[in-house]
């Protein structure tokens, strides 16, 4: 890790139903999802890096058990986006740059304090940093690159010539017009498809991690509604192979949001939804 580097850009607040106490805290989660899916929506590459939060009412200048638990809980999650988690923990009034650090791994039992010599507080133009994600910037993904109409090189698919032909076919479905709203981009060695695709009834927003090499199913597909009522779902194994399957799912999802929707309208769920 000793290369790592998160660029944390904005934040979101905890809701306006958040509770407040000086010795507990809980945050409006529904809120706080809506105003991502919101942000997503016009910086699609963007990536929830990790949570702040601050001690500083009540003294404890360390994370709680349940903090740790509760960390280490999320970043070993499915839906979760990537491999880390990161932490900021006030414990004064003087907030991010005074405050403790720590980064939690996916698959690691412990945690870790990032040095205060690791850390660099910068007084940057935000509108800046709006005009560079609208440029594609991957804010989230410092290694990330966008990919264009041709393949590129992608570890555990390009070795193999059934590795190359997939990949190969993946870039001639980009071209179709119902996966038009996606881009292919390559981060870690991982290739990903993000952004949107629609169907004959809802718009959904799509993030598809490729598995790690070819012939294997240990991808990700998170899909989420762009409009009311927010439904999400986060699929693995053969949804995850190509776009192809990835658009099977998206079908079953529309179905399934179809059903939602006419149930919040006072019909009766379908006996395949219950």
């Amino acid at each position: 890790m000793r290369n790592l580097v998160f660029e944390v850009t904005d934040y979101i607040d905890d809701g306006p139903r958040a509770h407040r106490l000086s010795g507990f805290h809980l945050g409006d989660a529904e809120w706080q999802t809506r105003r991502f899916r919101s942000l997503e929506r016009l910086y699609p590459d963007i990536e929830h890096l990790g949570s702040w939060h601050s001690h500083h009412p009540n003294g404890l200048d360390r994370l709680s058990e349940g903090d740790i638990a509760g960390y280490r809980e999320t970043v070993n999650s499915a839906g979760h986006n990537h491999d880390y988690f990161l932490v900021s923990l006030g414990i004064d009034t003087q907030g991010f740059a005074t405050a403790r650090h720590y980064l939690f791994v996916r698959g690691d039992r412990r945690f870790y304090e990032i040095p205060r010599s690791r850390i660099a507080v910068l007084d940057i133009d935000t509108g800046t940093v709006a005009r560079r994600a609208r440029a594609d910037h991957v804010a989230g993904l410092p290694e990330s690159r966008p990919v264009g109409a041709e393949p590129v090189s992608v570890p555990g698919w390009s070795e193999s010539p059934d590795g190359r032909r997939a990949l190969i076919e993946e870039f001639l479905l980009r071209r179709e017009p119902v996966f038009a709203g996606l881009r292919l981009l390559v981060s870690g060695g991982r290739l990903i498809a993000k952004g949107r695709v629609s169907t004959d009834q809802l718009t959904v927003a799509m993030t598809l991690l490729y598995p790690s090499a070819y012939g294997l199913q240990d991808g990700l597909l998170k899909l989420a509604t762009v409009d009311e009522p927010l439904v999400e779902a986060t699929l693995s194994g053969p949804y995850t192979v190509g776009l192809r399957d990835a658009h099977g799912a998206i079908r079953l999802f529309e179905r399934y949001v179809s059903a939602l929707r006419s149930y919040r309208s006072g019909r009766q769920l379908p006996d395949w939804v219950r």
